[in-house]
């Protein structure tokens, strides 16, 4: 007796974390739901979703986004704007990538932003660095570094601007930022991630108030914060108090 071989489900290659302004078309998420390989995702007018990959990686999709999951670690971009963050994982075997119809973006242990409008890719870096391979001009490549935005026209045209790691262009991604878990964390991890999703430094007063944070731990929530909201919160409540200076949050004893 022949049997027919079973076809194994699509693989899942990460969850819905956060999901951003009520859609108004598009596909419907809510937190929790698996992202599969082969998905389409599609964000209406006003819709904005991040999902967490396997190893903890963050893709957050714009409103009137659409995005194909490839692979675990593949993603074709369709149209709108896509920004990554792959943390601390400079180090690991290969890169994300996001190709588009221009060509791929791979990156280096990065937060990246690429979106595609009007014939121009346009590659932004906030932290790291990304490697972009052109196809529709001679497979020409191209470095993106941190603080850097680069837009590549059709006809191999390359403008390079400096984009500071707080402009406002990066706010959108902060708003759809998977929520930190403070429960159980320590005030300095808490801190660390917050002035990365802000794109800032974090600084101490001093030595021993760093080691104080590390041996602080946190209880409750901050799922309905931005990161420098849950930063006035949580330090409210402790012996600390903060302070910005441009691209730094400084930590300061309170009193």
């Amino acid at each position: 007796i022949l049997s027919q071989p079973q076809q194994l489900p699509p693989a899942a290659v990460g969850t819905v974390a956060k999901v951003g302004y009520p859609a108004t078309g598009g596909s419907a998420r809510v937190l929790g739901d698996e992202i599969y390989e082969g998905m389409t995702i599609e964000n209406g007018e006003g819709q904005g979703m991040s999902f967490l990959l396997a190893r903890k990686e963050s893709l957050r999709l714009a409103d009137k986004t659409t995005l194909r999951v490839d692979a675990s670690d593949q993603f074709t971009l369709l149209r709108g704007r896509v920004y990554a963050d792959t943390g601390e994982f400079v180090y690991r075997d290969g890169g994300l990538r996001i190709d588009t119809e221009f060509g791929a973006v791979t990156d280096i242990g990065t937060q990246f932003a690429v979106s595609i409008a009007d014939d121009v890719l346009d590659v932004a870096v906030r932290e790291g660095r990304v490697n972009i391979r052109l196809d529709v001009h001679a497979h020409t490549h191209h470095v993106a570094m941190s603080g850097e935005r680069i837009t590549l026209g059709r006809q191999g045209d390359v403008t390079v601007a400096s984009l500071a790691l707080t402009d406002e262009y990066w706010n959108w991604t902060t708003e759809l930022a998977p929520a930190f878990e403070i429960e159980g964390k320590s005030l300095l991890e808490f801190l660390k991630w917050a002035a990365r999703e802000s794109g800032r430094l974090l600084f101490f007063e001093d030595s021993d108030l760093r080691m104080a944070a590390m041996r602080t731990d946190l209880h409750g929530s901050i799922a309905d914060f931005s990161p420098l909201e849950a930063i006035e919160s949580v330090l409210a409540t402790t012996n600390f108090r903060y302070h910005i200076e441009s691209d730094r949050i400084v930590i300061e004893r309170n009193g």
